[in-house]
């Protein structure tokens, strides 16, 4: 899968409503926590969502963070091949 070539844009259209959206927001770039992407979306939990585009074999990469709390957590975003100029 390479955006290089159409086939990713195409593919990426071609998905349901909620997973194009999120691919959508990917696509802009940056690093989105789980609460991020609810936000953004409204999805009330979008792990489901990576996890199906995952199972598709879209590139979602993530990295744990740790906030000023020491909690962790996880930011979702894509390789820099396939943000959107």
């Amino acid at each position: 899968m390479n955006q290089g070539d159409g086939t990713f844009a195409a593919l990426v259209e071609a998905l349901p409503r909620q997973q194009k959206r999120l691919m959508n927001i990917l696509q802009r770039g940056g690093h989105y926590s789980v609460g991020d992407i609810s936000q953004i979306t409204g999805f009330s939990d979008p792990r489901g969502t990576i996890r199906r585009l995952r199972d598709k074999h879209f590139p979602i990469l993530d990295e744990w963070c740790q906030n000023d709390y020491g909690d962790k957590f996880k930011r979702y975003f894509l390789p820099k091949d396939y943000i959107r100029q």
